[in-house]
């Protein structure tokens, strides 16, 4: 009897776990993948790049458990050499880290200060170092031939919950902005106040001779922080 129940729990174990599906598979940017239809356990699904770009990093991925193992496709970037064609590939500098956020490029770095240029297919994603904030804005870009798009990332803001089960801004809508933004690259920042900038103060970018902007150029203190500035871009 117990050898007999024994071969049926295994049975309906078996069944179970073979019995999952996959959340539908998220192609790789600039990219494509091979697979239609409902994806079951087993199921192995190819990323492949467009454009004359190849992939850096996982390009296969398998149904497991009703997850993909790899979570998901690595970027697609320029061949060495770049592009044939004339295709830009120029590389982008490392994006403005927004306050209390941490970039996470696909290259591997996570550090603004030390990211440095990324090449031509590279994504970032802003993750909010505190676990109570709730991003307003984009939080993926992609580099394409120096500029990354969108120009500029979203802003953390913390939320904390009321009494009632509300939802309220962590952040007072009348507090001062202590810290000015990080210049972009290539540019400076001229404030229509001095330290600690007053709720409403403005933070203006202006290029370096050569470059233009790309994005807003002209972020106001609100609820303690600013906005996000655009990047300086080279004519031409």
């Amino acid at each position: 009897m117990r050898y007999t129940l024994c071969l049926v729990a295994i049975t309906v174990l078996t069944y179970g776990v073979h019995a999952q599906f996959c959340p539908r598979v998220v192609p790789p940017l600039s990219g494509t993948t091979t697979f239609t239809g409902i994806p079951r356990e087993g199921t192995t699904v190819t990323g492949l790049c467009q454009n004359g770009l190849i992939m850096s990093g996982p390009s296969t991925l398998t149904c497991i458990n009703g997850r993909w193992v790899p979570a998901a496709f690595g970027a697609c970037v320029a061949p060495p050499g770049g592009l044939p064609g004339g295709v830009g590939t120029a590389p982008c500098p490392p994006m403005v880290q927004p306050l209390g956020a941490t970039l996470v490029y696909s290259s591997g770095t996570t550090s603004a200060a030390l990211a440095g240029s990324q090449i031509h297919g590279t994504t970032v994603t802003l993750r909010c170092n505190n676990l109570n904030a709730i991003v307003s804005g984009p939080t993926t870009a992609t580099c394409v031939n120096g500029v990354w798009q969108p120009s500029a990332l979203g802003v953390c803001t913390v939320v904390s919950p009321t009494g009632t089960g509300d939802v309220v801004a962590g952040l007072s809508t009348n507090s001062p902005c202590g810290l000015g933004v990080v210049p972009p690259l290539n540019s400076q920042v001229i404030y229509s106040s001095s330290a600690p900038y007053p709720e409403g103060s403005t933070a203006t970018m202006v290029c370096n001779p050569g470059f233009v902007v790309s994005g807003p150029s002209v972020v106001t203190c609100r609820g303690g922080a600013f906005g996000l500035l655009g990047t300086c871009v080279r004519i031409g």
